[in-house]
């Protein structure tokens, strides 16, 4: 039987957290996945995401034929860097991130954050402030994988995260942290780690195990992770393509 995850010392080197899109696609959130075991993918208006076993040339012009018709740009997440031939897709963006896990969430004071579920209705309101911040990729159906909170002033929401992919764990599952972001004129006042503890301890007290991803520069955002309970595990590259 394989041991429980309590730690980073219980994660192997080489875990399906260096491939989360791919393993959430073939696992937890296979009902999503209208590609199969050899290429998987999101529908694109619920996340541009492709996942596949391997990316060495010879099967990149088979993962790249099988997108649905349509879809001309797509993101890539994972452990080692991805290259596609040119002759096949331009390199729209590249960089680098780093992976971190959370094993024990730190306490938090939640006087004065009204933290509440987001829904359908609240989807414009959630485009604009992601645009606004750039958190990362979210498209009007990615609240469909659920589990979306925000805080609202005055009516206008003004911080936001949730939940996205998800693999399993022999725990239970580990759960992604996602999309955590709050308008310019309320950030450094605790409300993203309100809204990021929150949705930790959600995941905590359900068996699982919350992990994120965040650009590598961002490292206020990173010291605010670290602050939660989050410890790195990992630098990860993704890329953004666009078929050519």
């Amino acid at each position: 039987m394989s041991k429980m995850v309590v730690s980073l010392d219980d994660l192997e080197s080489s875990h399906i957290l260096d491939n989360p899109i791919y393993h959430s696609l073939v696992s937890i959130h296979s009902s999503f996945n209208l590609g199969n075991e050899n290429v998987a993918f999101f529908p694109p208006e619920i996340m541009p995401m492709v996942g596949a076993p391997r990316w060495d040339s010879d099967v990149q012009p088979t993962i790249l034929s099988s997108l649905p018709k349509g879809v001309d740009s797509f993101i890539v997440l994972h452990r080692e860097r991805i290259s596609i031939e040119p002759s096949l897709a331009e390199t729209l963006f590249e960089g680098i991130g780093v992976q971190m896990v959370c094993f024990d969430v730190a306490p938090f004071d939640f006087s004065g954050f009204s933290i509440q579920a987001l829904d359908s209705t609240h989807v414009p309101a959630m485009l604009a402030l992601t645009k606004l911040t750039q958190p990362g990729p979210f498209v009007k159906n990615t609240i469909n994988f659920g589990s979306f909170v925000g805080i609202l002033k005055d009516g206008d929401l003004v911080a936001m995260g949730g939940e996205r992919l998800q693999l399993p764990c022999v725990n239970n599952k580990f759960s992604e942290v996602t999309s955590i972001c709050v308008h310019p004129e309320y950030q450094r006042k605790g409300y993203g780690r309100a809204i990021i503890t929150h949705i930790c301890n959600r995941i905590k007290q359900r068996g699982d195990i919350p992990f994120l991803h965040c650009r590598q520069s961002k490292t206020g955002a990173i010291g605010m992770y670290e602050k939660v309970g989050f410890r790195k595990r990992c630098d990860v590259h993704v890329a953004n393509f666009r078929i050519k």
